[in-house]
């Protein structure tokens, strides 16, 4: 116990990254795409035993191996967390856990806000924090007869929204409404440069190793997403479908799947696995995914032989917006980005 510490992790640092994910995945948790900073502790061996998360002003992702728990590193994890809220002047804490764990979290001083049975529990670390809030909600309180509430993401306001508005003035006494604030087109964790490089080399590691182990063609299936946001709740809803399609049409054509590796990141949502067949034949199959499915042309399915080398598509891909080659437009920088994300959200609500 006492060579165990706690370090700062950083995103390309694919090695450590690696064994939280295979942690959390062993624990029953998602990794989130939206996290700021991460921690790990480490055992005498440099095994990660224990990890940690932040965003914002929640603490996330936080889990301790199945060997260890019972050492009291949960409650280290998060005191080591709440150093580093605390460096950053958020003091009002929120996180998300699940039933079993409530209790723990409330013994370090959370308080429940609510929860929903056999599945999650919201807390803070404020006894008062969310009660006082719906208290001052309830002084601003006015009289009607009829009340009610309109919630919209109203970006732009359109016709539609305005539809809305007025039905609800015309039928009720009071009706606030709460617009979403939306300053950007699509809402996420910005990635920088030398993420998306880190992020590209440690794919194209992972790949090499799969053809090294396996001697057979990888998969590298990807969102095809422009800009610096590359996942959000929506786009995680997208690739979660495109994998379960993907993985129904590889059992369907009795394609084994030798080894695959699932990556969440704020960098991007993405499987990759070795698969034992033509890599040809594989190519065809995943072309027709990105050709037929509603969510297809956000696609990115890549299948790399056993040489290393990315097979072609038997078909260029047309450009989302304008239905040109994909490739000559983005090369002449045709669309501007906030056009392109524009079109991926019509798409994906669409789709959902």
């Amino acid at each position: 116990m006492s060579d165990y510490y706690i370090a700062t992790i950083p995103k390309d640092d694919i090695r450590v990254n690696r064994q939280i994910d295979q942690l959390l995945t062993a624990e029953g948790i998602r990794r989130d795409a939206h996290l700021d900073y991460t921690c790990a502790m480490f055992d005498e061996d440099l095994n990660v035993i224990a990890t940690g998360s932040c965003f914002g002003n929640t603490l996330r992702c936080m889990a301790v191996s199945s060997v260890h728990q019972g050492e009291g590193l949960m409650n280290q994890i998060v005191s080591h967390l709440m150093e580093v809220q605390f460096e950053r002047a958020n003091t009002h804490l929120f996180l998300y856990t699940k039933c079993s764990s409530a209790k723990f979290f409330g013994d370090l001083g959370f308080y429940e806000i609510a929860r929903i049975d056999e599945q999650i529990v919201f807390m803070e670390n404020r006894k008062t924090g969310f009660s006082r809030y719906l208290q001052k909600l309830s002084s601003e309180k006015k009289d009607g007869t009829r009340v009610a509430a309109l919630v919209m993401n109203a970006n732009p306001f359109t016709s539609g929204h305005q539809y809305l508005v007025e039905k609800a003035a015309s039928e009720n006494d009071v009706h606030p409404l709460l617009k979403e604030r939306k300053d950007k087109t699509m809402q996420g964790y910005e990635i920088t440069l030398p993420e998306m490089l880190a992020c590209r080399e440690h794919r194209a590691l992972l790949q090499q190793e799969l053809i090294a182990r396996y001697h057979c063609p990888v998969i590298s299936f990807c969102m095809n997403i422009p800009g610096p946001i590359k996942t959000t709740p929506q786009i995680r809803s997208a690739f979660e479908h495109g994998l379960k399609i993907l993985e129904e049409q590889l059992t369907l054509q009795k394609i084994p799947v030798l080894e695959a590796i699932p990556i969440h990141e704020v960098t991007g949502d993405e499987w990759i696995a070795a698969v034992k067949f033509p890599a040809s034949s594989i190519k065809t199959l995943t072309t027709q995914i990105e050709e037929t499915d509603c969510f297809g042309r956000l696609f990115d399915i890549d299948v790399i032989d056993i040489t290393g080398e990315k097979l072609s598509r038997p078909i260029y891909r047309k450009c989302l917006i304008c239905g040109r080659q994909a490739q000559e437009c983005a090369s002449s920088r045709r669309h501007s980005v906030k056009e392109m994300q524009d079109k991926i959200e019509e798409i994906l609500e669409k789709g959902m």
